[in-house]
């Protein structure tokens, strides 16, 4: 009899503890997601305030009479900043939404940050933490808006043969990325009505003032629109 006790004690301690086992991982399961679900809320509204710091960021460069203005913007973390421009809009829409890099994984994007009275450079996608920008104004002929550039801190630009106009007012921005006739190992050559054998990625011709990148051809008037072709995608810069 005293057996049949402590068996029976036996089995109901074991089922305590499965059952109490069994209770604790739901709520431990439970509790992860409610924290992932909490984080993931979180980054994604990081991810919005990032893309109104970034357009509150530019907002420095459209004032003002000066010819250009450089700055530099470094984010908390590494970013992906997703361009996009509509079209159907009555003078264009520009919006940007942003995603950050944490634990090597990419955060959902924010909220989009919108606004139709900038023009805003650069590819539809772009990575890093670290960005080079400046402005020139658009004069056609009297002074039409400020366009604003934007490109990765370190991917270079090795402008070859450009006209000592050009290459003054880019030096004198002071943008590390940006070289001039020697260019260094991967950096993006653009010339300027060179032969075509020169293994050049952007190709700028005066005569039909056009710039060719990526197998595609837009047409440009002045300095400030051939930036605008040679650092930004074609979609975004006919936008």
């Amino acid at each position: 009899m005293k057996t049949r006790r402590n068996k029976k004690g036996f089995l109901d301690i074991s089922f305590s503890w499965i059952f109490a086992f069994l209770v604790g991982a739901m709520i431990l399961v439970g509790a992860i997601y409610g924290v992932n679900k909490f984080t993931s809320v979180k980054d994604s509204q990081n991810s919005a305030e990032l893309g109104v710091a970034l357009k509150n960021f530019l907002t420095p460069l459209e004032t003002g009479v000066e010819g250009t203005k450089s700055i530099k913007i470094t984010l908390p973390v590494d970013s992906k900043i997703i361009h996009f421009c509509d079209s159907t809009d009555r003078f264009g829409k520009e919006t940007f939404s942003v995603q950050e890099k944490r634990n090597d994984k990419w955060t959902a994007s924010g909220v989009p940050a919108s606004f139709n009275n900038k023009y805003v450079l650069l590819p539809r996608i772009t990575e890093g933490k670290t960005f080079s920008v400046f402005s020139k104004t658009f004069d056609f002929p009297f002074n039409v808006a400020n366009l604003i550039y934007f490109t990765n801190s370190k991917e270079k630009y090795c402008f070859v043969g450009f006209p000592l106009e050009v290459k003054s007012e880019l030096k004198n921005l002071n943008q590390d990325n940006l070289e001039f006739n020697t260019c260094s190992n991967f950096s993006k050559k653009i010339c300027f009505d060179t032969p075509s054998n020169n293994n050049c990625e952007i190709k700028i011709d005066s005569d039909q003032k056009s710039v060719e990148k990526d197998g595609e051809k837009v047409y440009y008037e002045g300095n400030a629109l051939m930036y605008a072709a040679i650092f930004s995608d074609k979609d975004i810069y006919e936008c």
